[in-house]
């Protein structure tokens, strides 16, 4: 879950809707997943970054941030193309997109 306010990404427990984890992510906008389930990637129309963190269970960097991607103005979608080979992310403020390279 993305708390805007707070300037993190929200781990839940969907059976008791109870936070399991908090990430940090500044202003942080949107969120997508990846197809494989390993990665998420969220937007920050604050630091106007991606934000891509690990969410494998059984990887050692579990729930910790595997990278700040630098994108355009106003970061407002991200999306990972079905392949997962791209990341593509809408610039609301400078009608751009940015593609990050997934591999």
């Amino acid at each position: 879950m993305a708390d805007r306010v707070r300037g993190e990404v929200v781990a839940l427990n969907s059976n008791r809707m109870t936070s399991i984890d908090r990430i940090l992510v500044p202003g942080v906008t949107s969120l997508a997943l990846s197809p494989n389930l390993d990665v998420l990637a969220a937007t920050s129309q604050d630091t106007d970054t991606v934000t891509l963190i690990d969410v494998n269970p059984s990887s050692a960097t579990f729930h910790t941030v595997l990278a700040r991607i630098s994108v355009g103005d106003g970061p407002s979608g991200v999306a990972f193309d079905p392949l997962d080979e791209d990341i593509l992310v809408c610039n609301e403020l400078d009608n751009t997109i940015s593609i990050i390279s997934a591999l």
